[in-house]
Parts: C-alpha cells; structure tokens; sequence
C-alpha cells in the first residue's frame, strides 16, 4: 500500500508532530481528513527513510480505519460464491482479505562481517 504524509506542525517544546495521512489512491484530498498528533520521542530520525517509515508505522492503523468508512461503490459489491468452479466463478465479484507481510529497515548503524 502506498500512502501520503502531510506534516502540518511541529511543537519541539510539546514533542509532537501533527500530520495527515492517507492512501495514495485515496477519493477524496489528503487536505479533508483529519490531523492527528504523534509524539517525537517514537520517531527514528536516524534518516529519512526511517524517519518516514516511522511516521507511517505509527498511524497505519489510521489508514486501515479510513478504508472501513469508506463506502463501496455499488458495481464494487462482491457477490456471494464459493468454490473452484472457474465456470461458476466467471464475471463474478469475488472478496478476498489479502493480508501482506510488511518488512520494515533494521535500525542499525554499522555492521560487523
């Protein structure tokens, strides 16, 4: 999945960022949904990426959240089917919860060999 960030403050005093996020592909503009704040102290400012993966790692679950009250376009409804019939499931709409296996960069800074 491949998401947005869009930092709006930052309170060094206060330790916390305040962003929104979202899906790339989302429907509607990153400017309409809501700001959440985030506490510095479990951000990785080792390097940009670990920095933004740490944003990110942070509010997922906002965006899983988001993709439930999104509504489901009516052409989009899945049909109710079972089995391995490929006759059966032909021009069907088929549901599925594909789980992916996140992998994420070790924070390290040297390593031996």
């Amino acid at each position: 999945m491949r998401v947005i960030i869009k930092i709006t403050n930052f309170d060094f005093d206060n330790e916390i960022v305040t962003l929104k996020i979202c899906r790339l592909n989302s429907h509607k503009s990153i400017d309409e949904f809501s700001a959440k704040n985030t506490n510095l102290s479990i951000l990785d400012f080792t390097d940009h990426e670990n920095l933004i993966n740490s944003l990110v790692k942070s509010n997922i679950q906002r965006i899983y959240d988001q993709d439930e009250k999104e509504g489901v376009l009516d052409e989009n409804k899945p049909d109710i089917v079972d089995g391995t019939n490929l006759e059966n499931l032909k021009d069907k709409i088929i549901e599925y919860d594909y789980k992916d296996k996140t992998y994420y960069p070790l924070k390290m800074k040297r390593v031996n060999l």
